[in-house]
């Protein structure tokens, strides 16, 4: 059997190695995780086009590939790729991009949203430990994976909570009000602990569903969403303490996490 010349499974680990160099407008790299969802989707890439040429690869093709997967993974790998064969059009490889003209599938928001009256539900059923970050979580609005890492001892400093987000790399100084501090007074360790041990992401979620009221799906993540409703609804904009790029990545966030109501008026 003939092995095309420029075989895309070889280029594919070209372009692996370049998106490690990469970095963001702020001239950060990507992270460790990011890296590695890039890589584990690279790989069914290689897997169900890998044989071919990078010349070789058709809009077929690719639309044939991303018909497998439902609407939000279908679009990751489009972006994917359309980054992937924007960097071999760059390099002479092809002339044209085979992902332009597929169709963007329409992603529908299906996760349960978090009422306030559901988050107090919660709260009142939930020992110390959840407690502390459900309240870090509705204040600060940071994700669980950077709530859990932080100390008293490199975080808390002058009176501000210092953040620095794991998955955008935006850094924070916030400014403690009365509650805050008071959630931080006296910690010698980690702000979020279990029996003076440090808590993973995964315990918030499980504790979290254990304490949710029966009828309430919604997950730890979703506190994040609600806290942002709240300070919009006061007149604050969230897209500082969220670490969005863009307004208009906040306005996106809010509108998937939004509960809509229909307003009908009786006669």
């Amino acid at each position: 059997m003939l092995v095309p010349k420029d075989r895309l499974s070889d280029y594919i680990d070209t372009y692996a190695a370049a998106l490690k160099q990469r970095t963001n407008r702020k001239g950060k790299k990507l992270s460790g995780k990011t890296l590695a969802e890039y890589e584990a989707q690279l790989g069914k890439v290689t897997e169900a086009l890998g044989s071919k040429s990078v010349a070789q690869v058709t809009r077929r093709d690719v639309a044939s590939f991303l018909e497998q997967f439902p609407a939000t993974y279908r679009n990751r790998f489009r972006s994917l790729l359309n980054g992937l064969f924007a960097h071999a059009v760059a390099e002479g490889l092809r002339d044209d991009n085979p992902v332009t003209g597929t169709l963007k599938a329409t992603e529908v928001v299906t996760r349960p949203r978090l009422s306030m009256a559901e988050f107090i539900a919660t709260y009142r059923r939930a020992p110390t430990w959840l407690r502390r970050a459900m309240s870090f979580a509705l204040r600060t609005l940071q994700r669980r994976a950077d709530i859990v890492s932080w100390t008293a001892e490199q975080n808390v400093k002058d009176g501000c909570l210092l953040v620095t987000q794991s998955k955008t790399g935006a850094r924070l100084r916030l400014k403690m009000d009365r509650r805050l501090a008071k959630l931080v007074a006296r910690s010698t360790g980690h702000l979020v602990q279990k029996d003076d041990a440090p808590v993973s992401p995964d315990m918030l979620t499980r504790a979290f569903q254990e304490c949710r009221p029966a009828n309430c799906r919604a997950t730890f993540h979703e506190i994040r969403a609600l806290g942002a409703r709240l300070l919009r609804d006061k007149g604050i904009d969230p897209q500082p303490l969220l670490g969005h790029a863009d307004p208009q990545m906040t306005r996106w966030y809010l509108d998937r996490h939004e509960i809509k109501w229909a307003e009908i008026e009786l006669n």
